[in-house]
């Protein structure tokens, strides 16, 4: 596949993120090559969230991580919490 090809087949997806009403908009996007990277990267992206918020030790952190095509679909809601790891929930 040429670079003209791959640059086709790839899509742009943008990560809010969601606490209540408070939204923090990605304005650029990523481009990504399809709906399950566009997951995939939502799931990453908590988990540094989480990570940092924890190495930081900051109480309040986003609820969700919403991953959006770029024609307002959402593809995926990571629930930030929901990742912890069962043992510590």
């Amino acid at each position: 596949m040429s670079l003209i090809e791959r640059a086709a087949a790839m899509a742009k997806y943008f990560l809010h993120l969601v606490d209540g009403d408070d939204v923090i908009c990605d304005a650029e996007g990523s481009d990504l090559p399809g709906i399950a990277a566009a997951r995939e990267q939502a799931l990453l992206s908590a988990r540094e969230i989480l990570a940092e918020a924890i190495k930081l030790g900051q109480q309040r952190i986003p609820r969700f991580v919403v991953a959006v095509s770029e024609g307002g679909n959402e593809v995926a809601v990571i629930d930030v919490k929901a990742i912890l790891p069962s043992s510590l929930k």
